[in-house]
């Protein structure tokens, strides 16, 4: 697998997937926002799906089409620019001659060369890599194995924009990609060790995780991703700031703007954004809008 498939599939890393087709009635991981009269709707979504997991559920459909403006964490699609690629490639690689042999102790660096071998790849290839590119190179390849290989929702949703020639619906974005891209070269920097141990950890979870994931998106079930974020937030403190909280509150002034204008958003990002202490749906309870799934 290429490198720029990796970093196409990639794009934004948060939480993911699964096969239930929507049932009309049944909730979804939408939720109106109200307040003062006016309304806009936040959607989870996921970033990379199976091709068994199209058609999306019928919500997200109907709000792509009754919405005034779309608003997601950041342009997926701009992996697809070769310019974008190059510099991922630069950013994501060590040039001050440190490698991962240089960076991780004898028992992760001999773990990370016996995952390399057994997916083909050459540890020489490998060890120019940042940790943060690493383990979402070995990460992306793992989810491929159980069928994983499909677009998700943002990018659905950001093509079909960019495909509408006649009338396109105005689309804005939380970050930029050289934010998320510089997010993503900086994880596990401080600690390539701690970082590295942790993703090889979650890479061993059963494919059946994944599986109840999607299914929990797609019924809007709470308690499946708050599990999820409990169990980061306890096992990696600091990659859960950095992934979560800190863009959670980065991004609540900005809602906040959004759901005070006349337009009628759809803010679609990752499912694990909602929930927990500090994500999304609790923080805009706590500033008086009112939250409703549907």
């Amino acid at each position: 697998m290429s490198l720029s498939k990796v970093l196409k599939l990639t794009g934004v890393m948060v939480v993911l997937i699964a096969q239930t087709l929507f049932v009309s009635g049944q909730k979804t991981s939408i939720w109106k926002i109200s307040k003062d009269g006016r309304t806009s709707y936040l959607g989870g979504t996921v970033h990379i799906l199976k091709a068994s997991d199209f058609p999306l559920p019928g919500k997200y459909e109907e709000l792509y089409e009754k919405c005034d403006k779309l608003v997601f964490e950041a342009d997926v699609t701009a992996v697809q620019d070769p310019q974008v690629i190059q510099s991922m490639m630069s950013e994501m690689m060590y040039a001050d001659g440190r490698t991962l042999k240089t960076e991780l102790n004898k028992k992760n660096y001999k773990k990370v060369k016996k995952l390399a071998k057994a997916n083909g790849l050459p540890m020489l290839a490998l060890d120019q890599m940042k940790p943060g590119m690493l383990m979402t190179t070995f990460s992306v390849m793992e989810l491929q194995k159980s069928g994983v290989s499909e677009s998700g929702v943002d990018p659905y949703f950001q093509n079909m924009v960019k495909e509408d020639k006649e009338n396109p619906k105005p689309i804005e974005y939380f970050e930029t990609p050289e934010f998320q891209l510089n997010m993503l070269a900086n994880m596990g920097m401080d600690d390539p060790n701690k970082y590295v141990k942790y993703s090889l950890k979650e890479m061993k979870k059963p494919t059946s995780d994944f599986s109840e994931m999607t299914a929990a998106w797609k019924t809007g079930d709470s308690k499946v991703f708050e599990d999820i974020i409990t169990q980061m937030k306890e096992d990696d403190p600091g990659q859960y700031n950095v992934l979560l909280k800190k863009r959670n509150e980065n991004w609540m002034p900005m809602i906040k703007e959004y759901l005070e204008d006349d337009p009628m958003e759809f803010i679609m990002v990752g499912a694990a954004h909602l929930f927990g202490e500090d994500g999304l749906l609790n923080l805009l309870e706590k500033a008086g809008y009112t939250v409703e799934q549907i």
